[in-house]
């Protein structure tokens, strides 16, 4: 396996575990009583919002947790360099995952995208040899 394709994978589960860290910050953060009190004293009017803001981030925290995991399920055999099965299917999980995140976290991926990328087309080489000459 290419270095480079081990290591962007690597990268993009660590800013996924990052992210995954300060969004449960924030949720903590959000669901402490003194910062409910100050946040609903200072809406006012549109403190129902609050709750709804609250609802989708816990929502948010949900996939992403289940998101990480998965990913780490999948991305970890890549890192280590085991061959697996199906593991052309694995890049294309990870650069079309990789294009959806990109309206999420550019970063991210941006990462996962040219990394699925690049070890798919690796992967198409190396089962389809191309002759020279023709």
């Amino acid at each position: 396996m290419n270095k480079t394709v081990r290591n962007l994978t690597l990268a993009g589960l660590i800013i996924q575990a990052l992210t995954l860290i300060g969004l449960f910050t924030i949720t903590i953060l959000l669901f402490q009583p003194a910062v409910i009190t100050f946040i609903e004293s200072e809406l006012g009017n549109e403190a129902i919002w609050f709750g709804v803001i609250r609802t989708l981030i816990l929502i948010f925290l949900s996939l992403s947790i289940i998101f990480f995991t998965l990913n780490a399920y999948l991305f970890i055999p890549i890192i280590q360099g085991k061959s697996v099965p199906n593991l052309s299917g694995k890049f294309l999980y990870l650069a079309i995952y990789g294009a959806f995140n990109l309206s999420l976290n550019q970063l991210m991926g941006l990462i996962y995208l040219i990394a699925g990328i690049m070890g798919y087309n690796r992967i198409e080489k190396e089962e389809n040899p191309i002759r020279d000459g023709i």
